[in-house]
């Protein structure tokens, strides 16, 4: 399983974790609140700049 960061939605914690697919909630150790996947900026332009299917799905038209 990858190591994703996550970010607690009521007292900011970040923590590193081991997350599969199928991980629908974190639990924030410190609250017990919720946590949010933070997205990189690795990952952010590799979808959408270097992976095919994501262009495909996209319009990134520039027109008017």
């Amino acid at each position: 399983m990858p190591l994703y960061n996550y970010r607690c939605r009521a007292c900011d914690l970040e923590e590193e974790r081991l997350a599969g697919i199928d991980n629908q909630k974190v639990i924030c150790t410190e609250c017990g609140e919720v946590m949010d996947r933070q997205i990189s900026d690795d990952e952010a332009l590799s979808y959408y700049f270097i992976n095919p299917e994501s262009q495909a799905t996209h319009n990134f038209s520039t027109q008017a």
